[in-house]
Parts: structure tokens; sequence; C-alpha cells
């Protein structure tokens, strides 16, 4: 059975508190983008290049960064893994299983994405279909229900598919095929982990947006706060989508991780081989006091 799940979020509360080193993984993806968009940018504003002769090097750098993002994320979940298992977790974790699992979560995330679009046109259709009929609103409430049920299995998925290929040295077909039947065993707690998730995500830009608002009353800086401009508005998501890349999302690795090792029965084979262990040189202990 495993870990209840709130025994789930505690102890992997706890694990990553141990180990926030499995924050570095997001961190270091964070600085390559930064690393990549800098003088993509600079062309635009000084090197006198308009965005369509750019438009190539956008794909390239587009490429280039979802690529590369997925050799972190096979990185994060194999420091989650070992974490989970050990109590600590190094950063030579994260190369490791990142060069050894990344193309398969490549294969694997580009799968999910067709598979989640086919579903969602699939749910849309009917809608259109509809359209003006009597008791639209109704069907349209329905819809909304659906689609946020729908949200949250997408979150479940594209977090538990590539833990499955890591943990458990799967490729991609097998992955997505070993995700979608773990799902289906423990819908309920699937859902309240991807809820929760949801939830801690609108608490933190709520938060930063709250912060932005006191401090601009503070500092006198309302005009710019309250300004309409997309530019500004962006610059405010920054804060919060920081915190959410390198706090929120390895922070749920790791639960995604634990709660998945403990339903598959990989927590119970490390704690029997632990207490074999303990047993052994109890043993041991005792023949060396009976012989001395």
């Amino acid at each position: 059975m495993g870990e209840d799940l709130s025994d789930v979020i505690r102890n992997g509360f706890d694990t990553y508190r141990h180990n926030l080193k499995i924050s570095i993984p997001f961190l270091l993806y964070l600085l390559l983008i930064s690393a990549i968009f800098i003088p993509i940018v600079i062309l635009l504003l000084f090197g006198g290049f308009g965005s369509e002769e750019l438009m190539p090097l956008w794909i390239l750098v587009f490429l280039l960064v979802m690529l590369s993002g997925f050799i972190f994320l096979a990185g994060a979940v194999g420091m989650a893994r070992e974490a989970t298992l050990e109590g600590n977790t190094t950063l030579g974790t994260m190369w490791t299983e990142g060069k050894k699992h990344y193309i398969r979560v490549i294969l694997a995330e580009v799968g999910l994405f067709v598979i989640l679009m086919i579903c969602m046109f699939a749910l849309l259709i009917p809608l259109f279909i509809i359209g003006d009929a009597d008791g639209s609103v109704i069907i349209f409430l329905v819809f909304i229900s659906v689609m946020i049920i729908f949200f949250l299995f997408a979150i479940a998925l594209v977090y538990i598919v590539p833990v499955s290929i890591v943990v458990d040295n799967l490729g991609a077909a097998e992955g997505i095929k070993r995700g979608i039947g773990f799902i289906r065993f423990n819908t309920r707690d699937m859902l309240l982990i991807s809820l929760l998730y949801l939830a801690a995500s609108i608490a933190i830009e709520l938060s930063v947006v709250i912060i932005i608002f006191v401090a601009s009353a503070i500092f006198g800086f309302e005009d710019v706060i309250f300004s309409e401009s997309e530019q500004y508005s962006d610059l405010f998501s920054i804060p919060a989508n920081f915190i959410e890349l390198v706090v929120l999302y390895p922070l749920f690795i790791v639960l995604w991780t634990r709660f998945y090792m403990g339903r598959t029965g990989k927590l119970s084979e490390k704690e029997t081989e632990m207490a074999h262990l303990e047993t052994s040189t109890d043993k041991k202990d005792t023949f060396n006091l009976t012989g001395s």
C-alpha cells in the first residue's frame, strides 16, 4: 500500500529540507536560459536586427532550451530518488541520471504532449457542436469541471511519467504506460497532490502580487504598479516564476518520487534491506561478544 498521503507530504518535505541541492538542477536550467536569451535580446535592442531576421535563431534557441531542460529534469528525479532512499544525494547523481535518461524523458514528454492535445480537442468538440443549445450554461459549467479534472490529471502525468522512467529505468512508451496505469490505481491521491501543487502555485503568485502592492504603497510606486503596460506585468511575474521553478517544482519532484516509490514497493524494499543489514550487524556483534 505504501505511505499515506499525509506521510508522503511530511516525509517528502523533510527529505527536500535536508537536500536543498535538489533545487540546483532547476537553478542551473534558469541560468542556462538567461545565458542563451540575454545575448539575443541585446542583438534585438542594439544590433539592428529585426525579430523576423532572428526567427531561425529563436526556433533553434527554443529547441535547445526545451531539450536541455529534460536533462536537468531527469537529473533532479534521480537526485530525489537517491535522497528518498539514502537520506542524502549529490550533484554527481544529477549528471549521471540526466545523461542516462534524458532521451527517454524527451520522447515520453513529446508523446504526452500529443496525447494530451488529442484529449483536449476531444473534450472541446462536443462544446462546439452543442453551441447555443438549451441548457448551454449548465453544459458549460460541466465542461469547466471536466477541464479542471483533466488539467489535474495532466499535471500528474507530466510529473509521474519522468519519475517512472528514472526510478524503474523504463523506455519512453513503457514510462507513459506505467504512468497512466499508476494514476488509474491511485486516482484520488494523484488528484489531491496535483490540486495541492496548483494551490501552492496560485498562493505564490498571489503572495508576490501582495508584496509588490505593499512595497509600491510604501515607496510610492503606485503609478508603475497600476500601469497597464504588459512589460511591467511580465516583470512582476519574474519573482513568482523564479520561486516556482527553483523551490516549488523540485519540492514536488521529491513528493511525486516518494509517492511513486512508496506505492510501487521501492521504499519497502529498501526498508527490508536495511532491516536485514541491522539484523546481520546485531548477530555479528552478539557473536563477537560471545566469542570474547
